[in-house]
């Protein structure tokens, strides 16, 4: 555990964290349990062979009566789970598609656990481990988590924080929305929410535990939480998913995940899902998309229910490309849009575009309004015109900066050729010295052979010419004679001395 890194434990009276003992779950201490270990006690389904009612994304699992959601008739989520039976069920279709099989999860603003559940029926979880640091949803987690959920799950009661930033006591709300509930440190809401007394940072989390997802959803605080996080952004084993909302900090998020290196996907789904589980066909929000950004894997194509429902997917390589993706992803429009033709819509964003509105259109006053707005038009026209050319001048810039760059990477591996090369043929001319050096040691060796045959031969021939002449047979003769008197005396000596 890196040391000042506070960990899960009590705030103090003055709002401080002190460092008690950890009091992670034990599967998540534990953090090296194989999928074996981890696995269900019954049988799992193959996630490839779950049937036509789960390719249909019918959530069958999830009927709105067994799960529990806020105390509040108005709240958000609970009335689409009323209406459709289920919460975003094709965001966990599409993440269900770069899942492995025994997948472990690390779920971060698990709400009442829609995501988790969810994710547990489009794909093969062995493990998920959810963290609520709203203390009045935490024990519909655990409900929620025990009556649904069939894998080994944790939850864990912790609000997870940046290890830098001051300590946050409440958070706040939309009204009727205890799923927007942020506390970041600029969160703004008509509703004040008191933040559980428990503390964990992220990097605590993840510390020597391996997760093949980690989903953030906790309102702006997605940035400063991964930023305090190195090593999880480093994992290329470990897909991060995080919300993508329209505003400045989803460009900062972007900024921040594109730095890695690792593929970053955009996609977005409607709040309305076609073949939901209560076959409603009523949608509550027209339009209404909700959007993420997975980074660590290259987009796959769209599976065909995702493409049938309306769902928006787009690789992210530049901020633009994020912008333009936020752009043109539909977040609200009005009921009676829903039926209209695709020229009708044209048609309207026509008007809107040129600031005309149907209550003032074609009345009498109405010329000078549209001269007014189209001159208004112009003047943003210009100023969006000046806007590109200024993000033009920026990419160009940046492009000569990478251009000069590459040439000085260029020139760096010339140079290194160079200097290879050099060294080569510094190499091929000292082979060539030995070589010569070599071969004229063999000339002279055979030289001194041819010189040694010719003695040889000469000294042959001289003996052979000793050996023919007559001196030399006497003498050998004679030589032999000699060699035989010795023995003519001891014979004779015999003889007489009988």
């Amino acid at each position: 555990m890196a040391p000042g890194i506070p960990q899960v434990g009590q705030r103090d009276h003055d709002g401080r964290r002190h460092a008690d003992p950890p009091r992670l779950p034990h599967r998540l201490r534990r953090g090296k349990a194989t999928a074996a270990t981890l696995a269900p006690p019954h049988a799992r389904a193959d996630p490839g062979s779950r049937g036509a009612a789960a390719a249909a994304g019918v959530v069958a699992a999830l009927t709105p009566a067994r799960i529990a959601v806020p105390d509040d008739a108005d709240d958000l989520i609970g009335k689409f789970i009323a209406h459709y039976g289920e919460w975003a069920y094709l965001e966990a279709e599409f993440l269900a598609q770069y899942l492995p099989r025994s997948a472990r999860t690390l779920d971060i603003g698990a709400f009442i656990g829609t995501f988790s559940m969810g994710l547990a029926l489009a794909a093969d979880v062995a493990y998920c481990c959810m963290v609520e640091g709203n203390p009045a949803l935490t024990p519909l987690l655990r409900t929620n988590a025990a009556a649904i959920l069939k894998c080994p799950n944790d939850v864990l009661d912790a609000l997870v924080v940046d290890p830098h930033a001051p300590p946050v006591n409440e958070g706040w709300a939309a009204a009727n929305n205890a799923g927007s509930t942020s506390f970041a440190p600029d969160a703004v809401g008509a509703t004040s929410v008191a933040a559980t007394g428990n503390t964990v940072t992220l990097a605590q989390l993840v510390d020597g535990v391996t997760f093949d997802l980690v989903k953030l959803d906790v309102e702006g605080m997605e940035h400063a939480l991964l930023a305090s996080c190195a090593t999880l952004l480093a994992d290329r084993n470990c897909l991060i998913w995080v919300e993508c909302n329209e505003n400045p900090r989803s460009r900062a998020l972007a900024e921040l995940l594109l730095r890695t290196g690792r593929p970053l996907t955009y996609f977005a789904w409607p709040s309305h899902k076609p073949r939901n589980h209560c076959a409603t066909t009523v949608p509550i929000f027209p339009f209404a998309c909700e959007a993420g950004l997975l980074l660590g894997a290259s987009p796959k194509p769209l599976a065909r229910q995702l493409e049938e429902a309306g769902c928006l997917m787009r690789e992210i390589l530049t901020l633009d490309d994020l912008k333009s993706a936020l752009w043109h992803t539909p977040r609200w429009a009005p009921d009676n849009w829903v039926d209209l033709s695709r020229s009708q819509l044209v048609s309207i964003a026509s008007h809107l575009q040129l600031g005309q509105r149907w209550e003032s259109f074609l009345e009498p006053n109405a010329a000078d309004e549209a001269a007014i707005a189209t001159e208004s038009s112009a003047a943003h026209a210009v100023q969006f015109a000046n806007f590109k050319n200024e993000r033009l001048r920026e990419t160009l810039a940046a492009t000569t900066d990478l251009l000069f760059d590459a040439r000085i990477s260029l020139k760096r591996a010339v140079d290194q050729i160079g200097t290879q090369q050099q060294e080569i043929q510094r190499a091929g001319v000292q082979v060539a010295l030995a070589a010569t050096q070599a071969m004229e040691l063999q000339a002279r060796h055979l030289q001194e052979l041819r010189v040694l045959r010719e003695e040889h031969l000469a000294v042959s021939s001289a003996l052979r010419s000793v050996q023919g002449s007559l001196t030399w047979r006497i003498g050998r003769r004679l030589s032999l004679a000699a060699g035989r008197i010795p023995l003519l005396k001891r014979s004779i000596r015999l003889v007489i001395g009988r």
